[in-house]
């Protein structure tokens, strides 16, 4: 089995002080399912997208891949996609990565 898991964008104050999230929590899933034999791959939104920048709302700045490139990662050949909610204030973040992977692919359980 395919499985992809995705550490999503994060939510920062005005002046966009990133803290990277070590994502333990997904790495340890993937260290979990490799070691019975699956194929896994981790994005981590936040790290990799750590340049792109905009506003979310009363001073506030998402950082991370846009959904478009987190989905355009996603390989056709992956069974499942998994992803870390680590913080509550990330939820509309997940909601809607989640809302956008589903229009493009909804072969996807979740």
């Amino acid at each position: 089995m395919h499985v992809i898991l995705i550490n999503p964008p994060f939510v920062f104050g005005r002046k966009g002080a990133v803290t990277y999230s070590q994502c333990t929590g997904i790495l340890s899933i993937a260290a979990s399912l490799r070691s019975r034999g699956h194929l896994v791959t981790v994005i981590d939104a936040l790290f990799e997208g750590e340049n792109n920048r905009e506003a979310a709302g009363d001073g506030l700045v998402k950082i991370g891949l846009s959904d478009g490139d987190i989905i355009s990662r996603i390989p056709s050949s992956s069974d499942m996609i998994g992803l870390s909610v680590p913080f509550s204030h990330l939820a509309s973040i997940a909601h809607n990565l989640i809302r956008n992977v589903k229009e493009k692919s909804p072969k996807y359980p979740w």
